[in-house]
This record gives structure tokens, sequence and C-alpha cells, in this order.
């Protein structure tokens, strides 16, 4: 609060912390929880024993309003991502195979069947008949038009279903028709389906 004293006809301010008794009854009703007050001290000369206040009250947003102003947008966000992840796969321009699915189309011989995982992962258990293209590899691109034919569909599956849906993308991108094993060899093996080491 800045205080102006008219001492000798000069204006002189100052800054120092004040403590204030108004009565402000006459404002009940009027008055809100975290609504800024203004006081507006008129100046006086010395000698002069009583000061006049003026109130006014601002209309101003307070704090705990701001939060939960926060909170609501951070809210809608998060639901509008969510809802746009959800509706991501929809817009996916392969198709995902369930288990049963995907096993009865790698019946075509003309199907291209690749595991997307690692070597490593690869020589503990594929499905008969794969080949291994690492979609980690950074010549995964190169790799997939120099081993597959765009003309065949390819059928793609990975551990869990999500490093396969990126290839899928890829390979969609570069022109294949492709298919992806939706929840990958995890529940292949769940399902008892046949394994090649």
């Amino acid at each position: 609060m800045t205080l102006y004293h008219d001492r000798n006809n000069d204006i002189e301010g100052f800054n120092r912390k004040v403590y204030l008794s108004v009565p402000l009854w006459a404002y009940a009703g009027k008055l809100h929880k975290g609504d800024k007050i203004v006081f507006n001290i008129r100046t006086y000369k010395e000698g002069m024993t009583s000061r006049i206040f003026y109130f006014s009250k601002q209309n101003i947003k307070t704090f705990h309003f701001m939060i939960k102003t926060i909170y609501f947008v951070f809210f809608i966000c998060a639901f509008s991502l969510g809802l746009w992840a959800c509706t991501g796969k929809d817009s996916d321009k392969f198709k995902n195979l369930s288990s049963d699915q995907f096993e009865e189309m790698i019946q075509d011989k003309t199907i291209q069947l690749v595991d997307v995982r690692t070597v490593a992962e690869y020589s503990e258990g594929h499905i008969p008949g794969s080949i291994n293209i690492n979609v980690l590899d950074n010549e995964f691109g190169t790799n997939i038009e120099e081993l597959l034919q765009k003309d065949r569909p390819v059928a793609v599956y990975c551990k869990s279903g999500r490093r396969s849906r990126n290839a899928a993308n890829i390979l969609v991108k570069k022109g294949f028709k492709v298919y992806n094993l939706d929840k990958g060899i995890l529940d292949w093996k769940e399902l008892g389906k046949e394994i090649s080491f």
C-alpha cells in the first residue's frame, strides 16, 4: 500500500505495512471470499487527525478459481488426447487380426509373414514360416524393400502388438497391404498355437 503524505506542500510517497480497522458492515452481502479490496487514502494536511477511506470492490478471479480452471483445462486436454488415441486405431490403414484370424490368414502361402522383433527374441521362438526383420533396426525401411514383394500381402507380429503396429504403418506408407497380429505372439502362445525354434 502506498501512502501519500502532504507536508509543507510536498507530496512524499512511501511503502510500508499498515494495519487498518475499517468498518465493512455496510457492505455485508456485497463482499465474497477472495474479493480484492482497494483502499484509496485521501491526503491530509499536517495537524489533521482524521483520514477518510474510500472503499471499492474489484471483480477479479481468485486464486482458488484459477486453480479450478487449470484443472478443468488439463482434464479437457487429457480427455481429448485419449479420445484421439482411441479413434486413431480405427483410422489405421492396415487390418488388426486376433490370433485365430491371423492363424487362418497365414495359411495362404502368398502371405509374407514377418516377425519384427529382435534377433534374440526371434531365436527364442517364432511363428512357423516367418522371417525376421527387426523394426528397431535403422535399416528397417531398406530391408523390407529388399526382402519383401509389394504385390503380396504382409502379415506382421511382435511380442505384444505395439512394435508390429509401428512396422505396419511403415509398410503401408511404402505401398504394402498389411495385416497385424493385434496382441502379438504372447497371445498366440497363450492360446497354445504352434511355435518354431
